[in-house]
């Protein structure tokens, strides 16, 4: 079966975040690659939570709080199907650069001076290429924006360090990096949300 628009963009979003494939050719039941497994469907999570709350994703995933970051089920079922479309997945790396721009324009729209959507999405790896790359490093992003969207703390980085301190993200350095990045990125006003965030939450309350 081939692969659809949505699961082609999902391999993207993975592929551009953490800067290597979605590879599923070595899955076997040994416990090794059962974790394997686990951590990349984790990634895979994070990388569209990110994505949509930043309004690079437009499917209607709905997600709620876990440990290792936003969950949703829909993407926890298109995530099994595209696993057993592992010569799919290779024959869409094959043809990887063409497959980018086709994606990126389709899901994005063609890059003007209003449309920066392409751009703010390779602004977004970039800032987060370093982070991502620690253990649940991209959990530890989604995590901190999930509780700055849902309103569970008052953008303050010393209240939401304490809540991710409660879910097991114990290294502050790391988290302070990580609220530094979404500050860069315009995520976080240290006196209130920027109206852009303050419109996406009310787009996302309407859902």
């Amino acid at each position: 079966m081939e692969l659809s628009k949505e699961e082609k963009f999902l391999l993207l979003c993975y592929t551009e975040l953490f800067n290597e494939c979605y590879d599923v050719k070595d899955d076997t039941v040994f416990s090794a690659d059962v974790k394997n497994i686990k951590l990349r469907h984790i990634k895979m999570q994070n990388a569209c939570y990110i994505f949509k709350i930043f309004g690079l994703l437009g499917s209607n995933y709905i997600f709620s709080d876990n440990v290792t970051g936003p969950a949703s089920d829909e993407v926890a079922n298109l995530v099994s199907i595209l696993d057993q479309k592992k010569n799919k997945i290779k024959e869409f790396y094959q043809n990887y650069i063409y497959n980018k721009q086709f994606l990126l324009i389709n899901f994005l729209g063609i890059p003007s001076s209003e449309n920066k959507k392409i751009e703010f999405f390779d602004e977004i790896c970039i800032e987060l290429e370093e982070i991502v790359k620690e253990p649940y490093g991209s959990s530890l992003v989604a995590n901190m924006i999930y509780l700055i969207f849902n309103n569970q703390t008052n953008s303050d980085f010393e209240e939401i360090n304490n809540y991710l301190i409660l879910f097991g993200y114990e290294n502050q350095e790391l988290n302070r990096k990580a609220w530094d990045i979404l500050l860069h990125l315009k995520f976080i006003n240290h006196e209130e949300r920027t109206n852009e965030l303050k419109r996406r939450i009310q787009d996302f309350l309407k859902k």
